[in-house]
């Protein structure tokens, strides 16, 4: 890809561009993979992205209600909507994206836990 390994604007993810088979994402925010399926299915409506993961954090092998969308690992295949998926330019800035999502996720639960004791002690 061109922005391997370049750091700024280069490196950020493209939450909107399109996707081909082959390029690295993040899904969920959280978990890293390859994609290796992007179209419609027979299990739901819509445009869905099959992604093959790094770890085996995924729920079956490519194979969903008997039709064979992709071949990977077991439980290192995962399907989801297209906004569940974003483009990484390189992994430094996918692990960014990653920290920077859990840090937000850990302020979140930090204020609402000082909100619930105020309310609790007030």
């Amino acid at each position: 890809m061109s922005g391997e390994g370049q750091g700024g604007a280069a490196a950020a993810m493209a939450d909107s561009a399109p996707i081909e088979v082959g390029q690295r994402v993040v899904v969920m925010g959280k978990r890293k993979g390859v994609v290796r399926f992007y179209g419609n299915t027979e299990y739901g409506p819509g445009t869905w992205v099959g992604v093959e993961l790094d770890k085996p954090t995924g729920f079956h092998d490519g194979l969903v209600q008997g039709f064979r969308y992709f071949t990977c690992k077991p439980n290192h295949g995962v399907y989801v909507q297209r906004q569940g998926v974003q483009l990484v330019q390189s992994w430094g800035a996918a692990a960014s994206q990653i920290q920077s999502l859990l840090r937000g996720r850990k302020d979140r639960a930090e204020a609402d836990c000082v909100a619930n004791v105020l309310l609790i002690c007030c």
